[in-house]
């Protein structure tokens, strides 16, 4: 995945993946969410990111009836990188 933000190129192909959090949910999972965080040569930090209709990474659709998941590069900041995974990731449970 790549993205161009404020003038800086972020990459996953060629930056160093550190770790990655993922709630255990299938792709095909309105839960599913996947995080990975990775450092440019440079020393930047950068998220990407991928989620389900249910998560934060969502996208509303066109008259905003309707969600689909997405994916994203988020750049991090060191106070940043502190509290990630802080709160957790989720989880899959179904409701009845």
């Amino acid at each position: 995945m790549k993205k161009i933000i404020n003038g800086k190129r972020y990459d996953t192909e060629t930056a160093t993946e550190i770790a990655s959090a993922w709630n255990g949910c299938s792709r095909t999972d309105f839960k599913f969410l996947l995080e990975t965080l990775y450092t440019t040569d440079s020393g930047a930090w950068f998220l990407a990111a991928e989620g389900g209709a249910m998560t934060k990474y969502a996208k509303i659709l066109e008259g905003g009836r309707a969600r689909t998941g997405d994916r994203d590069i988020l750049p991090l900041t060191p106070p940043e990188l502190g509290g990630l995974w802080g709160g957790g990731c989720g989880d899959c449970t179904t409701e009845s």
